[in-house]
C-alpha cells in the first residue's frame, strides 16, 4: 500500500509540518533548503535529536506536538530572551570599578596629604 504524501497546507506551521515528517522519517522533504530554518531551530531548542543516524522527537518535541510547535518555539524564545544577560550590564560592571578605583585613589592622596602635614609640623 502506497502512502500518500503530506501535504503542508494541512499544518498551522511549517515547525507542525517538520515534526510531523520526521515523525514519518521522510529525510528527503526535511533536509530540503525550504525547511532548513525550521529544522535549525527544532535543532536548538531540542524538539529533535539525531539517534543512529535518524532523526526522533525528543519528550520536548512530544509537548510540542501536542501543545503546537510555534507556541512552545515562542515560549522557547522568550525564555532565551529573559535567561540572556543584558550588554548594558557589563558596562555598568566597568564603570562601577572606576568609580571605585577612584575613591581609593582619592582616598590615598588625603592620606598622604595629611602625612605631610603632619611631618611638616612635627
Amino acid at each position: 500500500m502506497i502512502k500518500e504524501p503530506l501535504r503542508r497546507e494541512r499544518f498551522s506551521s511549517n515547525s507542525d509540518y517538520l515534526l510531523k515528517l520526521i515523525e514519518e522519517e521522510d529525510a528527503t522533504l526535511i533536509l530540503s533548503g525550504e525547511n532548513a530554518e525550521d529544522f535549525n531551530k527544532l535543532m536548538k531548542y531540542e524538539l529533535i535529536t539525531i539517534e543512529d543516524h535518524k532523526l526522533h522527537l525528543t519528550r520536548r518535541g512530544e509537548k510540542a506536538k501536542e501543545i503546537g510547535v510555534s507556541a512552545m518555539l515562542q515560549e522557547l524564545e522568550t525564555i532565551d530572551k529573559l535567561e540572556a544577560k543584558p550588554v548594558i550590564a557589563d558596562f555598568h560592571d566597568a564603570e562601577e570599578k572606576e568609580n571605585r578605583t577612584l575613591l581609593i585613589y582619592i582616598f590615598l592622596a588625603f592620606f598622604l596629604i595629611a602625612i605631610l602635614i603632619l611631618a611638616i609640623y612635627l
